[in-house]
Protein backbone atom coordinates (compact mmCIF):
# COMPACT_ATOMS: atom_id res chain seq x y z
CA UNK A 1 0.00 0.00 0.00
CA UNK A 2 1.39 3.41 -0.95
CA UNK A 3 0.35 6.30 1.28
CA UNK A 4 3.08 8.80 0.29
CA UNK A 5 3.66 10.04 3.84
CA UNK A 6 7.24 11.17 3.39
CA UNK A 7 8.20 10.32 -0.18
CA UNK A 8 7.25 8.66 -3.44
CA UNK A 9 9.61 5.70 -2.86
CA UNK A 10 9.18 2.88 -5.35
CA UNK A 11 7.42 5.01 -7.96
CA UNK A 12 9.22 5.89 -11.21
CA UNK A 13 8.32 9.06 -13.12
CA UNK A 14 8.09 9.34 -16.91
CA UNK A 15 7.98 12.83 -18.49
CA UNK A 16 6.94 14.02 -15.03
CA UNK A 17 8.17 15.08 -11.62
CA UNK A 18 6.64 13.36 -8.61
CA UNK A 19 6.31 14.70 -5.08
CA UNK A 20 4.82 13.75 -1.74
CA UNK A 21 2.57 16.69 -0.84
CA UNK A 22 0.13 17.62 1.94
CA UNK A 23 -3.62 17.43 1.47
CA UNK A 24 -4.01 13.79 0.51
CA UNK A 25 -7.01 11.56 0.97
CA UNK A 26 -5.07 10.21 3.98
CA UNK A 27 -2.02 12.23 5.02
CA UNK A 28 0.16 13.10 2.05
CA UNK A 29 -0.61 12.41 -1.60
CA UNK A 30 1.41 11.76 -4.75
CA UNK A 31 1.53 14.82 -6.99
CA UNK A 32 2.43 14.15 -10.62
CA UNK A 33 3.51 17.24 -12.53
CA UNK A 34 4.26 17.01 -16.25
CA UNK A 35 7.85 18.01 -16.99
CA UNK A 36 7.35 18.63 -20.72
CA UNK A 37 4.48 19.17 -23.14
CA UNK A 38 3.56 15.48 -23.19
CA UNK A 39 1.52 13.09 -21.05
CA UNK A 40 3.42 12.28 -17.87
CA UNK A 41 2.91 9.42 -15.47
CA UNK A 42 4.35 7.46 -12.57
CA UNK A 43 4.49 3.69 -12.42
CA UNK A 44 5.09 1.04 -9.79
CA UNK A 45 6.17 -2.58 -10.26
CA UNK A 46 4.24 -5.21 -8.29
CA UNK A 47 5.22 -8.87 -8.00
CA UNK A 48 2.16 -11.02 -8.67
CA UNK A 49 1.30 -14.71 -8.89
CA UNK A 50 -0.01 -15.94 -12.23
CA UNK A 51 -3.74 -16.77 -12.15
CA UNK A 52 -4.26 -15.13 -8.75
CA UNK A 53 -6.97 -12.48 -8.55
CA UNK A 54 -6.06 -9.09 -7.08
CA UNK A 55 -8.02 -6.02 -6.08
CA UNK A 56 -6.66 -2.55 -6.78
CA UNK A 57 -7.92 0.52 -4.98
CA UNK A 58 -6.69 4.05 -5.55
CA UNK A 59 -7.81 7.60 -4.93
CA UNK A 60 -7.65 10.37 -7.52
CA UNK A 61 -8.22 14.13 -7.41
CA UNK A 62 -7.49 16.44 -10.30
CA UNK A 63 -5.13 19.35 -9.90
CA UNK A 64 -4.88 21.94 -12.66
CA UNK A 65 -4.64 19.14 -15.22
CA UNK A 66 -8.09 18.31 -16.67
CA UNK A 67 -7.90 14.53 -16.29
CA UNK A 68 -6.09 11.49 -14.94
CA UNK A 69 -6.14 7.71 -15.37
CA UNK A 70 -5.33 4.62 -13.33
CA UNK A 71 -4.04 1.65 -15.28
CA UNK A 72 -2.90 -1.86 -14.37
CA UNK A 73 -1.18 -3.96 -16.99
CA UNK A 74 1.56 -6.36 -17.98
CA UNK A 75 3.85 -3.51 -19.08
CA UNK A 76 4.43 0.14 -18.21
CA UNK A 77 1.45 2.36 -19.19
CA UNK A 78 -0.63 -0.69 -20.21
CA UNK A 79 -4.28 -1.05 -19.19
CA UNK A 80 -4.89 -4.64 -20.25
CA UNK A 81 -5.73 -5.79 -16.69
CA UNK A 82 -7.60 -2.76 -15.24
CA UNK A 83 -8.51 0.67 -16.59
CA UNK A 84 -10.26 3.40 -14.59
CA UNK A 85 -11.42 5.34 -17.60
CA UNK A 86 -10.76 9.08 -17.83
CA UNK A 87 -11.02 10.68 -14.38
CA UNK A 88 -11.88 14.33 -13.83
CA UNK A 89 -13.24 14.59 -10.28
CA UNK A 90 -12.28 17.72 -8.31
CA UNK A 91 -12.52 16.03 -4.89
CA UNK A 92 -10.95 12.79 -3.67
CA UNK A 93 -12.76 9.76 -5.07
CA UNK A 94 -11.87 6.09 -4.72
CA UNK A 95 -11.63 3.82 -7.75
CA UNK A 96 -11.30 0.05 -7.56
CA UNK A 97 -11.37 -3.07 -9.65
CA UNK A 98 -10.19 -6.65 -9.78
CA UNK A 99 -7.87 -8.36 -12.19
CA UNK A 100 -6.32 -11.79 -12.71
CA UNK A 101 -2.53 -11.67 -12.95
CA UNK A 102 -1.13 -13.15 -16.16
CA UNK A 103 2.53 -12.50 -15.39
CA UNK A 104 4.77 -12.42 -12.30
CA UNK A 105 5.35 -8.69 -12.78
CA UNK A 106 2.40 -6.28 -12.95
CA UNK A 107 2.58 -2.50 -13.42
CA UNK A 108 0.40 0.20 -11.88
CA UNK A 109 0.53 3.41 -13.94
CA UNK A 110 -0.92 6.68 -12.62
CA UNK A 111 -1.42 9.06 -15.53
CA UNK A 112 -1.52 12.85 -15.46
CA UNK A 113 -3.59 13.13 -18.64
CA UNK A 114 -2.47 16.44 -20.09
CA UNK A 115 0.00 17.63 -22.70
CA UNK A 116 0.72 20.93 -20.95
CA UNK A 117 4.01 21.23 -19.06
CA UNK A 118 3.59 22.03 -15.35
CA UNK A 119 0.03 20.73 -14.90
CA UNK A 120 -0.68 18.41 -11.98
CA UNK A 121 -2.82 15.45 -10.87
CA UNK A 122 -3.02 13.86 -7.42
CA UNK A 123 -3.24 10.21 -6.35
CA UNK A 124 -3.30 8.60 -2.91
CA UNK A 125 -3.70 5.37 -0.93
CA UNK A 126 -2.89 2.97 -3.74
CA UNK A 127 -3.16 -0.71 -2.84
CA UNK A 128 -3.11 -4.06 -4.57
CA UNK A 129 -4.15 -7.00 -2.43
CA UNK A 130 -4.84 -10.63 -3.23
CA UNK A 131 -8.57 -11.12 -3.53
CA UNK A 132 -9.66 -13.62 -0.85
CA UNK A 133 -12.73 -14.65 -2.86
CA UNK A 134 -10.78 -16.89 -5.28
Amino acid sequence: KSRFENNARGWTAYKADIYSVEGGQSGNALQITTSENATGYAYYVVLTEIDETYKITAYFKKGNSPNGQIKVGTSIDAANLYYSGILSNADWKQYSGTFRATTTTTYITLVNLTSVKGQTSFFDTISIIENEEN
